[in-house]
């Protein structure tokens, strides 16, 4: 069973068709990359696999549970999180404040028993922020932990927005854009890093990415959007070779 399934998943604009009946799977531990020009549809796809969207058919799963129907707080408590291409940051917030937000899915103590801080409330906040802590640690950002994140450089500010999505501790963790904006030692730092979480946290991930370089050299495997449709999917060396994704990029027609 694959972790990720999105099977014949179409979007409708008015008439517009931004996704025709596209399916690719994600496998438990694996990085997957979806690419395509511009207006291929990558956006609109992770909109209907995070619930910004819902598609006019198809079904999103998750370890074999459909999420189709459920809303984005609801997806996000059975373990879905999501980045975005534009920060969403709380930007007069620490970075530390930014990561405990995203601890919300795991909070079972009542409002009072936070508030008062005793019992059970004292203890489940303290292992939040231990948690927090942790991968406040492990995206290299403890110096800072404390900094307000409008003040931090865009680069540390998309690891921050990696952590406060790496807080739900998700089964699923979709990348929107991730190295968009970066220099080259942005990247790299971002790239070392996505790596880790796939492969230390074995968190399963869904990737946009428009970096060539970067996507042949994280992606297990790559899936390929042109105008809504899926166009290729298969491993880096493949997607590099096929004729059909050559033509999309260049604006040919395939032989």
């Amino acid at each position: 069973m694959a972790r990720l399934e999105v099977s014949a998943v179409s979007l409708r604009f008015g008439g517009v068709n931004a996704l025709r009946e596209v399916s690719f799977s994600v496998a438990d531990g694996e990085l997957v990359a979806l690419i395509g020009p511009n207006g291929a549809g990558k956006t609109s796809l992770l909109n209907c696999i995070s619930g910004v969207c819902r598609p006019q058919s198809g079904k999103v799963l998750i370890d074999g549970e459909d999420f189709t129907s459920l809303r984005p707080h609801q997806r996000a408590r059975r373990g879905l999180a999501r980045t975005f291409q534009n920060l969403g940051l709380f930007k007069g917030m620490t970075v530390l404040e930014n990561l405990l937000v995203g601890r919300h899915t795991h909070q079972k103590s009542s409002v009072l028993a936070g508030g008062l801080w005793f019992g059970r409330g004292r203890r489940e906040e303290q292992g939040q922020l231990e948690a927090v802590l942790a991968i406040i640690e492990f995206l290299e950002l403890g110096d800072l932990r404390d900094r307000l994140v409008g003040t931090l450089a865009y680069g540390l500010q998309k690891r921050v927005e990696l952590g406060r999505a790496l807080s739900l501790e998700p089964r699923v963790l979709l990348l929107d854009e991730p190295m968009a904006g970066m220099n080259s030692g942005e990247k790299d730092q971002l790239a070392r890093l996505i790596i880790e979480v796939n492969e230390r946290r074995r968190t399963t991930i869904a990737m946009i990415e428009h970096d060539m370089g970067m996507v042949m050299n994280l992606s297990h495997r790559i899936c390929v959007l042109d105008f809504g449709a899926k166009i290729a999917d298969g491993t880096p060396e493949e997607i590099r070779n096929h004729p059909g994704v050559q033509a999309a990029y260049l604006g040919q027609k395939a032989h």
